[in-house]
């Protein structure tokens, strides 16, 4: 008997009823338990690319296991260019009849040009025909046409007008001889104007108008008095994103952000790494999306000794030298103050000449400037008993011998106030100045004056397509929509694709640019994958349309680019 369930002392031991395996839904030449406890063995087969047929432009998959992704080629064709074949002429024309030989099997889609066969008109006319008087021929199949009319010319004169004039000959006559055409009456080109709309769908219309005189105006550019249009005007809204995604706000004025978890789900790591006595940068490794913890261990204890001091006497000096030293063991040590044993430094001197405690000592003087015994030396008391080896100078050879006239001690009195001196140089006074206050501030006044931004729009406009704005950092920025509508037909693995064509730029970056690319489509399940070619300094990327389905039917699709890197110039 078949068990499902077992329960043993109340607690259930084991329970399968509610398991969904079944023989079909089994590998064959496998066992497993159904839901009723019976044994059942599986009935799904194992293939390989070996059970896969292909007969012309068929290709037979069988059902079954496939443990990997498998490729069946189909038999590859020939596409040969077409052949032109020039016929004979007759009644004035030649036949020319194109046509190609194809072998079977697959090819790629592709334009075959073949060899032009070129058709002459010497080859379709012939005969010649000589004209004596004015009249419509028909000269299709003729070779050569002899003209001999004599004319008779009607002269003309005529007034230009805002409408193209065709200027005939009367009836009689064979043509026109001389037309003159009279002088245009004088114009005056106005001032053109700029009129701002009503913001309508996040865009608004700027209509130019101009009135001008009428008559004839000599060519020339008069620019009119700019209108702005700011983007504030023109966006409006705001919308809020919670998961992580490429989106348009080009009509947004704000946007607010709250994704809640991340998009995809967070896969954060936890670490741990060992104390250093260097800086460390602890990442996450690839696959994660971020740190979830950082396990620090413990540092590694160190032992701080006791200092000492040792103690030596130079014998040549006699000085005492007092060296501290310490040894710690590797490790980490708490900061603070250890204190060793105090070192007693005794004098090396007890004596001197015999005595002890303070000693006086007399140095005897053996000789003074070459004499002994009791010596006497005259010291200088005036300059003039002194030698004037450094060119000082006296009252007879002084180069000033009186200020303002006087002599001796000499007061001058110095102006300290602007009042005490002669303004012959006509500097002003406060209330002889013009300006009295700066922004009805007097005394040091100090002006806030706001910077000019360093970066700013150079150009702008429209160019192959792309609009685009240029800055005066050299960064070049452009914006593009692409609408067109195909099928996502071809086959990679278990999903469909369409490769896409990378789209030219309207300028040539130094570097690869930043590129964004976004997708509008009725169609919920496409979607678009880089997987070409990243974008190069003169086109985009190379992107594929992606589906888990086929799509036989024709998509509307809508591409937006933006694109931001730096030009040359």
């Amino acid at each position: 008997m078949a068990i499902s369930k077992l329960i043993l002392d109340g607690e259930v031991q084991m329970d399968v009823t509610q398991d969904t395996v079944t023989p079909n839904s089994l590998l064959s030449g496998y066992t497993a338990t159904a839901a009723s406890g019976d044994k059942i063995t599986g009935n799904i087969e194992t293939k390989s690319s070996s059970d896969i047929s292909v007969n012309g432009q068929t290709v037979t998959v069988p059902s079954g296991y496939y443990a990997r992704q498998q490729t069946a080629s189909v038999n590859s064709g020939t596409l040969n260019a077409p052949v032109a074949t020039k016929g004979a002429v007759s009644n004035n024309s030649v036949q020319v009849t194109p046509s190609v030989t194809n072998t079977a099997g697959y090819i790629s889609a592709s334009t075959k040009t073949g060899t032009p066969v070129t058709v002459t008109a010497s080859e379709l006319v012939s005969g010649s025909q000589t004209i004596n008087s004015n009249n419509t021929y028909d000269v299709t199949n003729l070779e050569e046409v002899v003209v001999n009319v004599t004319p008779n010319n009607q002269n003309k004169t005529v007034n230009p007008s805002l409408s193209q004039q065709v200027i005939s000959a009367d009836s009689g006559y064979s043509g026109l001889g001389n037309v003159i055409v009279n002088a245009m009456p004088t114009g005056t080109a106005g001032r053109p104007t700029a009129t701002k709309g009503t913001v309508t769908n996040n865009s608004v219309q700027v209509t130019p108008s101009v009135s001008n005189a009428s008559g004839y105006i000599q060519g020339s550019t008069i620019t009119g008095t700019p209108v702005t249009v700011s983007a504030s005007e023109l966006v409006h809204g705001s919308q809020t994103v919670q998961l992580n995604n490429t989106y348009d706000v080009t009509n947004l004025a704000e946007l607010i952000v709250d994704v809640e978890g991340g998009n995809p789900p967070i896969n954060n790591q936890s670490k741990t790494v060992d104390p250093s006595t260097s800086e460390q940068t602890v990442t996450y490794d690839s696959g994660y999306t971020g740190l979830e913890d950082v396990v620090v261990r413990a540092m590694p204890t160190g032992t701080e000794g006791t200092p000492e001091a040792e103690v030596i006497t130079d014998q040549q000096t006699q000085n005492i030298i007092v060296t501290p030293k310490v040894t710690n063991s590797q490790g980490y040590i708490s900061g603070g103050l250890r204190v060793g044993d105090p070192v007693t430094i005794n004098p090396g001197v007890t004596s001197f000449n015999g005595q002890t405690g303070a000693v006086t000592y007399t140095a005897p003087v053996t000789s003074v400037n070459g004499s002994t015994g009791a010596v006497t030396v005259s010291v200088p008391t005036k300059i003039s008993q002194l030698t004037n080896d450094s060119g000082y100078i006296t009252t007879s050879t002084a180069n000033v011998k009186s200020v303002n006239g006087q002599t001796g001690a000499v007061t001058l009195t110095i102006p300290t106030k602007t009042s005490q001196i002669t303004n012959d140089s006509g500097y002003i006074t406060t209330s002889t100045a013009n300006v009295k206050s700066v922004n009805g501030l007097t005394g040091a006044v100090s002006l806030t004056i706001p910077p000019t931004p360093n970066i700013y729009v150079t150009a702008h406009g429209t160019t192959s397509g792309w609009t685009y704005r240029k800055w005066s950092d050299k960064t070049y920025e452009c914006w593009k929509n692409i609408s067109f509508s195909t099928k996502v037909d071809g086959v990679w693995g278990d999903v469909f694709y369409k490769e896409l064509t990378p789209q030219p730029y309207p300028v040539t970056f130094t570097s690869s640019p930043f590129e964004i690319v976004s997708i509008s489509t009725g169609s919920k399940s496409l979607f678009l994958s880089n997987t070409l070619n990243a974008p190069t300094t003169t086109k985009t990327a190379g992107y594929l349309l992606m589906r888990p389905t086929n799509a036989q039917t024709t998509i509307s699709i809508t591409l937006t680019f933006y694109v931001r890197g730096a030009v040359a110039s």
